[in-house]
């Protein structure tokens, strides 16, 4: 894990990093930006794997004008879903937002993303239409507001509009926000001698960003907002910056983007389904014929070695929690389910939900030698070809596990059970539960064709390894 800390008074934002699916950059696993919730009055939500906070917008302007006007420390930083999808990929971008107390959702298309990954945010907090509100609370109190953003005069002339508009609003100064880095200590000297309230930051791209990112963490004494970019100036008269104007206009855009992004998703979706299945009944054909041999032989050898069947039907958990039937060669004892209770004082495990024995005494000659190198799952081709499993995905679960699963482990069961997944592919049995859990959850947020090919190939590599196999 990579823990990102600002070296200030500040408790910035947890950023963990924690591989999952594989070191190649085409897997690698997103990065989980997890605001800290210290010193806010509102819950959040994950959005793009980001924690956004979820707020009513006159709710958060009050709170923002409170901390503004007693002059406590707080930096917040809105964002948008482009500023979001491309945080995870760039630490640069990991930079620019590790010392901010908090992350807001900004535009219309995170909100339709909050809607889409089921994190619904109660209200919009883009900060186009709570700038207009956030300013008029500000000349309430008399607040000076300093802005640094856009080009050469053009902060000057949005603070010369607002100034007529709300002559108790206090402008304590302007700044472009294209300069050096070394000019950062400067700037931040002439903020602090404008006794200024509260600091807009506006960028207009991810260089500026960064730059005023750092300037941020020279202003730990004061009311921080980073945005993307400066209102434009027509917005500052025009009777849209009404809360109640924009929030309708916000909504219907919203219902609009959603619309379009569910069904974009839903047909992406469907066409995944039905690669995906092609993929499985074909591969699956294939290796049942080619490996006819193989199944066969073990097949004699079970019944050879001792009593019993040498298919073994299994009840296990499926897709959505669905019952489905699981075949493998029989690699215990046929009085193994009666010795089971015996032998959990034994468990390896201490995670509350699952069984592993490293020496089983159930397990027959012939069980440890197909177990190794899990010749015993292949009749699962067969579940494979029925519909009930699919090559690729989290192992099936037994009923009697999915009883002590928690509603995050559920998450597991929202895809069809394979028979391999990342979770074989990274050590099968030496990984614990909690960690299977989430390669599962994240394999099923963001599998595509091409994992999957990825992961077949890596199977036969982890077979032969045997590494967790017991």
């Amino acid at each position: 894990m990579l823990d990102f800390q600002a070296q200030t008074d500040h408790q910035p934002i947890a950023i963990d990093y924690t591989p999952t699916l594989t070191d190649t950059p085409a897997l690698a696993a997103r990065p989980v930006m997890r605001t800290n919730p210290d010193k806010l009055p509102f819950e959040t939500r994950r959005v793009l794997d980001i924690d956004v906070i979820d707020a009513q917008p006159r709710k958060l302007v009050h709170w923002i004008q409170a901390r503004a006007r007693t002059r406590s420390s707080l930096r917040l930083a809105w964002v948008t879903a482009h500023q979001a999808r491309r945080i995870p990929g760039s630490w640069q971008d990991i930079r620019a937002i590790q010392h901010f107390d908090a992350l807001i959702a900004d535009g219309h298309t995170m909100q339709a993303a909050a809607r889409l990954g089921r994190a619904k945010l109660g209200a919009n907090t883009s900060f186009a239409p709570l700038f207009m509100p956030l300013c008029r609370a500000l000349a309430e109190d008399g607040q000076r507001l300093f802005i640094v953003g856009g080009q050469p005069g053009e902060a000057p002339e949005l603070a010369n509009r607002l100034k007529r508009m709300m002559p108790r609003l206090r402008i304590a100064g302007t700044h472009p926000a294209g300069f050096q880095q070394a000019a950062d200590g400067r700037v931040a000297a002439r903020i602090r001698r404008s006794k200024a309230n509260l600091v807009i930051l506006a960028g207009r791209n991810p260089e500026q960003d960064q730059r005023l990112s750092e300037l941020a963490q020279h202003l730990d004494t004061l009311v921080v907002l980073r945005i993307g970019a400066l209102p434009p100036l027509q917005a500052v008269t025009s009777a849209q910056t009404t809360e109640g104007l924009a929030s309708a206009s916000v909504s219907r855009l919203e219902k609009t983007v959603a619309a379009w992004a569910a069904g974009r998703s839903a047909r992406g979706a469907a066409v995944s389904r039905v690669l995906k299945r092609a993929l499985d009944v074909s591969i699956a054909s294939l290796a049942v014929a080619g490996l006819s041999p193989l199944m066969i032989g073990t097949a004699l050898a079970i019944r050879l070695e001792s009593r019993g069947p040498a298919l073994f039907r299994q009840t296990r958990t499926g897709e959505n929690g669905k019952p489905f039937t699981m075949y493998k060669f029989r690699s215990m004892h046929t009085d193994a389910e009666a010795r089971l209770a015996a032998l959990m004082k034994e468990n390896d495990r201490n995670d509350g939900v699952t069984f592993k024995l490293r020496q089983d005494p159930r397990i027959t000659r012939i069980g440890h030698f197909i177990r190794k190198f899990s010749i015993d799952e292949l009749p699962q081709l067969l579940n494979v070809i029925k519909g009930d499993m699919s090559l690729v995905g989290p192992r099936p679960a037994l009923p009697r596990e999915v009883d002590l699963y928690s509603d995050h482990d559920k998450g597991r069961l929202s895809g069809k059970p394979g028979i391999t997944g990342i979770w074989q592919v990274s050590g099968r049995a030496d990984i614990p539960f909690q960690k299977m859990v989430e390669m599962d959850i994240d394999y099923l947020k963001t599998r595509t064709i091409w994992t999957d090919i990825m992961l077949l190939a890596r199977t036969p590599l982890a077979v032969l390894a045997a590494k967790g196999a017991y």
